[in-house]
């Protein structure tokens, strides 16, 4: 798990400019989320084979999102916060031996 509690996302309209094509002007941005809002990591549990992440605004109110795994919850927040993940398998097969 990469990502813990009070890790925060937030969704932003992007604005056209010069060269930018219809496509890649569109922000990634899941229907249950706004824009304009700061959304903070609060609570991560297991449900029988699923993962539901929790995340708080700053109203407090609470947006749920569902996961098979904890792995795919790092993704989907990567992609959010338009990061790239480090490789860890490739890390620790470097350092065991």
């Amino acid at each position: 798990m990469h990502y813990i509690i009070g890790t925060q996302i937030a969704f932003s309209k992007m604005r056209p400019r010069a060269g930018m094509t219809m496509e890649s002007a569109k922000s990634f941005k899941p229907p249950e989320f706004e824009y304009g809002k700061i959304y903070t990591l609060f609570n991560i549990t297991k449900h029988d084979d699923r993962y539901t992440y929790m995340f708080k605004d700053s109203q407090r109110k609470l947006t749920e999102k569902d996961f098979d795994t904890l792995s795919a919850g790092d993704q989907w927040i990567a992609k959010c916060r338009n990061e790239t993940l480090p490789n860890y398998n490739e890390f620790y097969s470097r350092n065991t031996s």
